[in-house]
């Protein structure tokens, strides 16, 4: 029975496999991998495309590199199509732009921010970190209270000494590290100095101190001012320092500039002009209700105050009397940690304009900016001992720091979003923390053992900061001529406005 059935089968088989031979497709229908029996052959005889070889790197229905793409002249197919892996022409753009291809990024302005991707990581610097290190105090001294900090100025490196709790130390390496023994004039030397050189180069500069209250801020920051005229004294801190540098080399240069100040506190999320006179605050008995300023966007990615009064100065002593009346004005309190603790944030800003001679007998205008940030200190509200309002200002203030640290974070770990719009602290730090300004960041901490958990948490802060990378930019030079026209529109405003 088997033998009959083969027997009627094979004559039905080879019939149909001459049918198929005699049957050629058109040349536009296409062949369909799915049916063997509509394969097209070849006229002179059915061959089939022999194995891949292995050694050859082409795997089964694949293909190795770009060389062995299909012709689509070739009706032979043996299996499912290869797939076609020739990158569209949008793609090789791309990938030509990011290699930093002109032409490409001409014709289809695909990746044009990468057109100079080199000279954008050449221009990047490193937010600079520096740390410095307070002695233990007269009163922690008589209490004989235990350093837990080593620092080796030589090798930049802080030893948190945790072998104190049987735990293993923790070192931390910065840009420059000033020990207990440090003095006021060798970190202005070594950390600020060049960031001055740079502010008369026409660059935005930021400088600014954070750490735990009590570790020494505002005395590097600030210290004493001037004593006598002409000198200043050895406890003077960045602030007068920088005023008497930029002066020096002003004059150094016989150059014709001019200059303007601002001094702003920043107080439970609230602005004030610190400079302000005394007549719009004279019938105020509360200092707390001085008026406000607004904060808005410059469009710029930068931030503007409304109302800010601008200063023009002429002379450092101009500078120095307006320092001192700006902090003394500051609000301060006496806490068990601090006698004289900062309760706000201070941002110290100075504006030049230098004037600049071109080969044309064509007057520029070169300008810069230098902000001297002076922050709180974050604290413990229990071990500050402080009530009422002033826990709810310590509240306020590490509620500010602890933003400033998010955004630190979130541009160390290249995140998409970075908080700056949280606190009115970090929008005034914008430009410093990202963006278009050279920035150097004083950090202070203590080596009292019982503020060893509040200084490791400054060391971490400080040193995920040194990752940021900004990318400074000198400021596009002015006319001026039209800084004339400027002036004269803003005069007639504040005429109207009168």
């Amino acid at each position: 029975r088997s033998a009959r059935l083969l027997a009627r089968v094979r004559p039905l088989a080879t019939s149909k496999f001459q049918n198929t031979r005699k049957r050629r497709p058109p040349s536009s229908s296409r062949p369909s991998p799915k049916s063997p029996s509509r394969i097209p052959q070849r006229s002179r005889g059915f061959r089939p495309n022999p194995p891949p070889d292995p050694s050859s790197g082409v795997a089964l229905g694949g293909v190795a590199g770009m060389a062995h793409t299909p012709n689509p002249s070739r009706r032979s197919w043996v299996g499912p199509p290869t797939p076609f892996l020739t990158p569209r022409p949008e793609r090789r753009e791309l990938r030509w732009a990011e290699a930093g291809s002109h032409s490409s990024v001409r014709r289809s302005g695909v990746g044009a921010c990468s057109i100079n991707g080199s000279n954008d990581r050449d221009r990047e610097a490193n937010v600079q970190v520096v740390l410095r290190c307070r002695p233990l105090s007269v009163e922690e001294q008589k209490a004989n209270v235990q350093s837990a900090v080593s620092c080796n100025d030589t090798k930049r490196e802080v030893t948190v000494l945790n072998s104190l709790f049987k735990q293993a130390d923790k070192t931390f390496t910065f840009d420059t590290v000033f020990g207990p023994k440090s003095q006021q004039r060798a970190i202005y030397d070594h950390a600020v100095a060049p960031i001055v050189d740079d502010v008369l180069e026409g660059y935005n500069c930021t400088v600014f101190a954070f750490g735990q209250t009590g570790t020494g801020k505002t005395y590097t920051m600030e210290g004493e001012m001037m004593q006598q005229v002409g000198e200043l004294p050895t406890s003077a801190g960045v602030m007068p320092r920088a005023v008497r540098h930029i002066f020096d080399i002003l004059e150094a240069q016989k150059a014709d500039y001019s200059m303007k100040v601002t001094f702003l506190e920043l107080y439970n999320e609230e602005i004030t002009d610190l400079l302000a006179s005394e007549d719009q605050s004279r019938f105020l008995e509360d200092r707390h209700k001085r008026p406000t300023l607004s904060l808005m966007e410059d469009g710029k990615g930068g931030s503007v105050i409304r109302g800010l009064e601008e200063i023009v100065v002429y002379s450092p002593g101009e500078i120095y009397s307006l320092l001192q009346h700006g902090s003394t004005r500051r609000r301060t309190a006496d806490t068990a940690l601090n006698m004289q603790s900062s309760r706000s944030h201070s941002v110290f800003s100075i504006y030049i304009h230098v004037k600049v001679t071109t080969t044309g007998n064509r007057e520029l205008i070169k300008c810069g900016r230098l902000n001297l940030v002076d922050l709180a200190g974050s604290e413990s509200i229990a071990r500050s001992g402080a009530k009422e309002v002033r826990a709810r200002e310590a509240g306020e203030l590490n509620k500010s720091l602890l933003t400033l640290g998010r955004v630190i974070t979130a541009l160390v770990e290249d995140s998409v979003h970075v908080p700056y719009r949280d606190s009115k602290l970090t929008r005034l730090l914008r430009e410093s923390l990202g963006g278009k300004a050279k920035t150097c960041i004083i950090a202070t901490v203590t080596p009292s053992v019982h503020c060893l958990e509040e200084t490791l948490v400054t060391l971490d802060y400080a040193y995920r900061a040194k990752s940021i990378r900004n990318k400074p930019e000198v400021n596009q030079k002015v006319c001026k001529s039209v800084m004339l026209k400027d002036l004269y529109k803003k005069m007639e405003k504040m005429k109207q406005e009168m």
